[in-house]
């Protein structure tokens, strides 16, 4: 595995949201936060947060209980995150850091030099590998209205957000329901 070095962020983000069912709130507010892990982590295991954006922490809790079925509340908190060595993707030399870094593990997986199942090679396995390998505490990326090509008038308020994992939970500090 070749050797690569991101341009790590040092950044507090004060305002940092994550929705989440308000049943589980009193156990967030005491024990703290858990890693959620698995293949719905499209940025890797970690804590995810909404930077500057209590609306989509809110619209995101609520798909998740759409998706639950329905009839539990949403609740949103607020945290102050310092993101530490994180893997910022709103950096374009970290985008084609990372982009080389997957070639190389798919490549790798291709020839035999590395174990691996080639079709299991996920987004969130990229992320999760390179967080690994850079001792990342955090990866930053920005999300963008590509996703509703149809609607030339779609609000850029509601389009633009940045998505912050959190691998480090130590990172997460004055959290307050919102």
């Amino acid at each position: 595995m070749p050797r690569f070095t991101f341009r790590h962020l040092e950044k507090i983000v004060p305002d940092a949201y994550h929705g989440t069912l308000k049943r589980d709130v009193p156990s967030i507010l005491n024990d703290g936060f858990l890693v959620s892990t698995g293949p719905r982590m499209h940025l890797g295991s970690g804590v995810y947060f909404f930077e500057s954006s209590r609306a989509w922490a809110e619209h995101w809790a609520q798909q998740k209980v759409n998706q639950i079925g329905g009839g539990l509340e949403i609740a949103v908190l607020m945290a102050e995150v310092r993101l530490g060595r994180c893997i910022d993707l709103c950096d374009r030399d970290n985008q084609k850091i990372l982009d080389d870094f997957e070639r190389d593990v798919k490549n790798r997986i291709k020839s035999g030099t590395m174990a691996g199942d080639f079709d299991k090679v996920t987004a969130a396995f990229i992320f999760n590998l390179a967080a690994q390998r850079s001792n990342a505490d955090s990866i930053r990326k920005p999300y963008g209205p590509a996703e509703d090509t149809t609607n030339r008038w779609i609000d850029i308020r509601w389009s633009m957000r940045l998505v912050i994992c959190v691998r480090n939970t130590k990172n997460i500090s004055n959290i307050q329901v919102v």
